[in-house]
């Protein structure tokens, strides 16, 4: 057996009852630990780095944490967190790729947003959520 492979074998015993995910949360953690240390290489300021190395550590502490039942609840969280900006974004990207042949309009009544066809004039739209009616142009 040669190093590597007693090496490999020996990480995978570390890591048996560990989280060891690499969740939403933990890539988020990252992307602002990496964020923050160009930043601190552009702006050269200790705290930066600091805080850039602080939130890599919590990062790695989830990593290896023998509590799986509160991270993965610590993921939940984040990610009912973000889903608002998430939807919202998409929403923004959709309605950008297809502003040539759809409209979004929104319902008078529940305000929930929906996609008609566009260049068809004056139409009575229903709502798929609350099925109130109403008109608009396209």
């Amino acid at each position: 057996m040669n190093w590597k492979e007693k090496l490999d074998r020996n990480m995978r015993k570390f890591l048996v009852g560990r989280y060891g995910v690499m969740d939403p949360l933990n890539r988020g953690l990252l992307l602002i630990s990496v964020g923050l240390i160009f930043l601190s290489i552009i702006f050269p300021q200790r705290f930066l780095t600091t805080i850039a190395l602080l939130i890599l550590a919590v990062s790695y502490y989830r990593i290896f944490s023998k509590k799986i039942s509160r991270r993965y609840k610590e993921n939940q969280r984040y990610l009912d967190l973000i889903r608002p900006v998430q939807r919202f974004y998409h929403l923004q990207m959709k309605k950008i790729k297809e502003r040539k042949e759809y409209r979004y309009v929104k319902c008078p009544e529940c305000h929930k947003t929906t996609r008609v066809p566009k260049n068809r004039g004056k139409i009575v739209i229903t709502c798929p959520n609350c099925h109130h009616k109403f008109e608009k142009t396209t």
